[in-house]
């Protein structure tokens, strides 16, 4: 009975861990209901941060040695589940096969049930013996603010976006004999936002108005503007009289508008509207591409650098050679520097000094990286900023968010 018991305690973090960020999923999971508590948090995102809070408990001293089994245990909970990468591109970072991952992963997560067990005792598997707890009527809110805390802008084709959003929607526009027309640009720019909440709010209109306009039309235009770009959604009946804005069309329009605000993107809408004509408004990757020059000496750091950049409004360009840096610098001008410490040939302090002093290089952000836990004498010597490995893809997304909009990482466009 114990070994069953032990093994459905696994098998409900695990499950949890997989479907951290999917609520229909996450909804399902006996866990919720250990964590009906106070404190102005939903379930699901209470159990969210319990996971994401332990697995951060798990994170060694920075005395550790980077070989231990210790950071090995707290890399792959993090890179797997709060990072989402794949088993394949962790076994990769890792230097590990893919089946000695799994076998890892599995012991992982006994370490985290571990730390659970001393955290919440036998109420841990009461919980999972129970029902799901029942969300409470503030879920909406609640889930908008860990999607605004856990993801960041990125790049994005709408063309793509806008694709998979009407295939998702197909059943219901099928249903209600309603065509769905598309005008995007041949050669339309990135766009900046955040793709997983705009491909959401897309649809959110789309699965509205649908059953809304019997046999009617759905357009969906794009617009290349200066430095941004404008997706307009209008929903026509059968005569072709645009849809009249509704209470529940109201009620999605506003969870639509926090959607894309997200990533830095924008809902316009007239204040007094009356038919469901609007338009969401991103900047291009264009008007916010930064360039960041990388300078490690270790091919495989500069490579999970490039990986957690990819995608985003910051372009990496790595130097594993530091002798070469300031060669580097006057060719691609870059907006930020990060730099590791422990080089070769050159001690990354040094290194500093010539960047702060170089007239191509003295007024550029630099951020220090380093498993050294030396962030007082890297400030003390003119970085800018300070980031210790291992770190989060999060992490290094909001410090050089931090170094190259201190003011607003997120406002948005101007409508």
């Amino acid at each position: 009975m114990e070994e069953l018991q032990e093994d459905t305690l696994e098998q409900e973090v695990h499950h949890a861990l997989q479907y951290l960020y999917d609520p229909t999923e996450l909804r399902k999971n006996r866990l919720l209901s250990l964590l009906t508590i106070d404190g102005g948090h939903s379930p699901l995102t209470q159990l969210r941060r319990t996971l994401t809070d332990a697995i951060e408990a798990l994170k060694p001293d920075s005395q550790v040695p980077p070989e231990a089994q210790a950071w090995r245990i707290y890399s792959i909970l993090t890179y797997r589940f709060v990072e989402r990468l794949s088993q394949r591109d962790v076994a990769n970072d890792l230097c590990l096969s893919v089946r000695q991952l799994r076998r890892d992963e599995h012991a992982a997560i006994r370490v985290l049930i571990h730390h659970l067990r001393h955290r919440y005792g036998a109420s841990l598997e009461a919980a999972v013996a129970s029902s799901p707890a029942p969300l409470n009527a503030t879920e909406r809110s609640q889930e908008l603010e860990w999607l605004r805390q856990t993801l960041s802008s990125e790049t994005m084709d709408l063309r793509a976006v806008i694709a998979a959003a009407v295939s998702t929607a197909a059943p219901l526009t099928t249903a209600s004999g309603v065509r769905v027309e598309i005008q995007v640009p041949r050669d339309l720019p990135t766009a900046v936002g955040q793709t997983v909440t705009t491909r959401q709010a897309i649809l959110n209109l789309l699965s509205t108005a649908a059953p809304a306009v019997p046999g009617g039309q759905i357009e969906i235009s794009v617009t290349e503007l200066h430095r941004a770009i404008e997706l307009t959604l209008r929903a026509r009946d059968e005569a072709g009289t645009l849809l009249p804005v509704t209470p529940q069309l109201t009620k999605i329009l506003a969870m639509s508008r926090q959607l894309v605000e997200l990533g830095g993107g924008a809902l316009c809408v007239p204040a007094a509207l009356e038919t469901c004509e609007v338009t969401f408004r991103f900047p291009t990757a264009a008007a916010q591409q930064f360039t960041v020059l990388i300078v490690d000496d270790n091919a495989d750091t500069l490579q999970l650098f490039c990986r957690y950049l990819a995608g985003t409004r910051f372009e990496p360009v790595p130097v594993s050679v530091p002798g070469k840096v300031l060669g580097w610098a006057q060719d691609v001008a870059p907006d930020v520097i990060v730099l590791d410490v422990m080089l070769p040939n050159i001690d990354g302090w040094e290194l500093l000094g010539r960047i702060r002093e170089h007239p191509t290089t003295r007024g550029v952000p630099t951020m220090i990286c380093t498993i050294l836990p030396q962030e007082k004498l890297a400030l003390a010597l003119g970085a800018d900023a300070f980031l210790q490995k291992p770190f989060t893809r999060e992490a290094l997304l909001a410090s050089l968010t931090a170094l190259v909009d201190p003011a607003d990482p997120c406002e948005p466009a101007e409508s």
